[in-house]
């Protein structure tokens, strides 16, 4: 399904790829990796609590969640910037993710 250019799902020019999202996953995948204790990979942190439950898994998750309102905050007020003053509907605004 392809979206119209002012619809406010429509990915970034580079690529297709929103680069605040990427940078969240990455770190919280990183720091989820770090915690986590399986047969197949133990992280070197996973010691004590980590290396019997998977809070691993809910680290990370709160790391990425937490990097992306931080990082996602930036881009929605770019956005808001962006609009012009009389700008009555979407339509109207520049898109500038």
């Amino acid at each position: 399904m392809r979206l119209p250019n002012s619809h406010p799902t429509k990915l970034a020019a580079g690529g297709g790829v929103r680069l605040p999202a990427l940078i969240a996953w990455l770190a919280g995948t990183v720091v989820g990796l770090l915690f986590t204790a399986s047969p197949l990979f133990t992280g070197p942190l996973a010691v004590g609590i980590f290396a019997e439950s998977s809070l691993g898994y809910l680290l990370g998750c709160t790391v990425s969640a937490s990097l992306y309102a931080v990082l996602g905050r930036d881009l929605l007020r770019q956005r808001e910037v962006a609009q012009p003053v009389g700008a009555t509907s979407q339509d109207e605004a520049v898109n500038v993710a």
